[in-house]
């Protein structure tokens, strides 16, 4: 896969940037990107700082859960440009640094089945990604479930601000 990436001019600072589908057949590789991000950190033998640049309307948890690690391991920077929706928002969470431009959105909600049943396996999916949200912010698991849930029906999310996702923790 040949992902994006270019050195911030002002800085040695490597930027890699999340503008994709995650997991779509012409989107971002989870794995992939891992291991791009893991490799870029340690590019010289010391630990560098990686910016994530997220506009991504998210896609495959299992996928953007191998980011999320990625991210917390290298302690990435994350930089919301656009929107950070579904799992991209969660993986905007694992920043270590976290910034959003003042016009951009973040989005949550649970996971789902297109044919809206569920099962063991979809309450084991959000069960894990209530927990990556709240290790994450100052909310606990509860609240995050609830927040999660601030969608309707139809629209299966809960978007937020910059300003709100601040003060939401």
């Amino acid at each position: 896969m040949d992902f994006k990436y270019c050195d911030n001019p002002n800085s040695a600072t490597p930027i890699m940037f999340l503008d994709k589908e995650i997991g779509s057949k012409n989107g971002i590789d989870g794995a992939e990107f891992k291991r791009e991000l893991m490799a870029l950190s340690d590019l010289d033998g010391t630990k560098k700082t990686v910016q994530i640049w997220i506009n991504s309307p998210g896609g495959v948890v299992t996928e953007g859960q191998d980011i999320y690690n990625a991210v917390l391991k290298c302690k990435a920077e994350t930089y919301c440009f656009g929107i950070a929706a579904s799992i991209a928002g969660v993986i905007f969470e694992a920043g270590s640094v976290r910034t959003m431009a003042d016009y951009s959105k973040l989005m949550m909600h649970p996971a789902y089945s297109e044919d809206g049943t569920q099962d063991k396996a979809l309450k084991a999916i959000n069960e894990s990604v209530v927990t990556m949200i709240a290790t994450q912010t100052n909310k606990n698991e509860s609240e995050v479930w609830a927040l999660m849930n601030k969608g309707t029906k139809d629209d299966k999310g809960t978007w937020m601000s910059t300003k709100d996702a601040v003060k939401n923790g």
